[in-house]
């Protein structure tokens, strides 16, 4: 199932990121993944502001290492209709911050 995951959501992701110029490197297994976020915002302010107001969830990646400040932990682990969801409002957040 989780292959199944992979399959559908990564790609989901992988082309909002594309799209607003984040580079990111596809974990080889699992259902996590991290990537920097864009105009030095920390993953806290982001979550706690900007996803705050769009109801999205990420987790800061500093909650796991310090040195990751500025990067979100995200996950595919959810159905593929939720995670598009998810995914369009992260679409949403990364272009607010591009302004």
């Amino acid at each position: 199932y989780i292959s199944y995951l992979r399959e559908k959501n990564l790609p989901l992701l992988e082309s909002v990121l594309e799209k607003h110029c984040i580079e990111w490197q596809r974990p080889p297994s699992g259902v996590f993944g991290s990537f920097e976020i864009p105009g030095g915002i920390s993953g806290f302010e982001l979550v706690e502001t900007l996803g705050a107001e769009h109801d999205f969830l990420a987790i800061p990646g500093e909650m796991f290492d310090p040195s990751l400040k500025n990067w979100l932990r995200v996950a595919w682990s959810i159905e593929p209709e939720l995670f598009a969801a998810a995914v369009s409002v992260l679409d949403e957040i990364l272009g607010e911050i591009s302004k």
